[in-house]
């Protein structure tokens, strides 16, 4: 290659090379401390301290939500603050046939 070929791809490269590190100094966060829910948002309240997988009823004024993956469900009332387990009320024929 010719000199300012070399000069040209070299400069190139070091450009590149400092993109890069630069591009990964910048973008690295540092790590947060505690816990994210001592510091929520002004429009989010904590309301209870177990859970998951929260859901409005239809009325708007309660909360339907598992104890855990596969757990029970619970309601959770607005108003009173009312926790309370909900029981699903299934009926199977028991009856078999052959």
């Amino acid at each position: 290659m010719s000199k300012p070929i070399y000069f040209l791809v070299s400069i190139i490269t070091i450009f590149t090379i400092l993109f890069v590190v630069a591009t990964l100094i910048f973008s690295i966060e540092p790590q947060k401390e505690g816990n994210p829910a001592d510091s929520l948002p002004p429009h989010i309240t904590h309301l209870i301290s177990f859970g998951e997988r929260p859901d409005w009823r239809h009325d708007g004024r309660r909360i339907v939500f598992l104890s855990r993956t596969f757990g029970d469900v619970y309601e959770y009332e607005i108003s009173s603050g009312r926790i309370a387990g909900l029981r699903l009320r299934i009926s199977y024929p028991l009856t078999m046939t052959n």
